[in-house]
């Protein structure tokens, strides 16, 4: 009896948990390197950035910060500063926010 209602309960289980599966769709819009955009003056940030919210590193770059920013519109860029050495990439990158 109890084995017979064990059975039963697994194959209500595995019925509802088909049921319930969705696919999932690919992402949508391009799929590829970020967008870098070149930097106007290679001495400062341009203020169109807007605020910044996050310094990172990475310890294979030790001279290097990523300085993240974003705009009124919430687009995201990324500049790269070399701390040691004193200068700007000479590109940022560009995440927009759709």
């Amino acid at each position: 009896m109890f084995k017979q209602a064990y059975v039963s309960f697994l194959i209500i289980i595995f019925c509802l948990a088909s049921i319930s599966c969705q696919k999932i769709t690919p992402p949508s819009g391009t799929i590829g390197p970020l967008k870098k955009e070149a930097i106007k003056t290679r001495d400062s940030i341009p203020a169109e950035y807007g605020n910044l919210v996050s310094v990172t590193s990475n310890s294979h770059y030790s001279n290097w910060a990523q300085l993240w920013f974003v705009k009124p519109d919430k687009t995201i860029v990324i500049v790269q500063v070399n701390f040691v050495d004193g200068h700007i990439s000479e590109g940022a990158f560009v995440i927009p926010r759709p």
